[in-house]
């Protein structure tokens, strides 16, 4: 399944990739950010790197993910 996020105040399309369950209930998602530079989704970076978006925040993004599951 693919979604656009909504845009906010900067000009970056993210879409996000949702391949489902996989095997043994493994999820896999991909967020993608065109003509995004080699930076970390939600933060500010040197210019060097490239644009970052603010669409999307990569830790809330990641926590979100992590804290459905324990470590055993």
């Amino acid at each position: 399944k693919v979604t656009e996020l909504p845009k906010s105040k900067d000009k970056y399309k993210v879409t996000k990739h949702d391949f489902g369950k996989g095997k043994s209930g493994a999820e896999v998602v991909l967020y993608v950010v065109e003509n995004g530079g080699h930076t970390w989704p939600g933060r500010a970076a040197p210019t060097l790197l490239g644009p970052s978006t603010n669409n999307i925040i990569a830790n809330e993004l990641m926590w979100d993910f992590f804290r459905r599951y324990t470590r055993e």
